[in-house]
């Protein structure tokens, strides 16, 4: 496809109009001597709360690693939560439990 070129001019602002086609997209403006060109990069839009992740590098590496293991099928075990019944019934059995009205204060 053979370059297109086109002279736009700056309103009173210094702002260029690029037209609907080339909205909402982000440009580099490279300086040349007296000369500048415009450069379309590609940007991705990471929300406030999560860019933290971007930018700490071994937090980063943890979640991805995780994702391979969750791909991979490998899970943690889990808690065994038939022990911690069983545990908890035993420490109520003798004494009153958590749900008393003697808990009410």
């Amino acid at each position: 496809m053979a370059p297109v070129e086109r002279i736009v001019k700056a309103d009173q602002a210094g702002r260029l109009n690029l037209g609907r086609k080339l909205a909402g997209r982000a440009y580099r403006v490279v300086e040349r001597g007296t000369s500048f060109v415009l450069e379309h990069v590609e940007t991705v839009h990471v929300p406030a709360e999560e860019a933290w992740l971007y930018r700490n590098v071994q937090a980063l590496a943890s979640v991805q690693r995780g994702l391979q293991q969750v791909a991979a099928g490998e899970f943690a075990t889990g808690p065994d939560l038939d022990a911690a019944r069983q545990l908890a019934a035993t420490a109520f059995s003798d004494e009153e439990g958590p749900d008393d009205e003697t808990d009410a204060g």
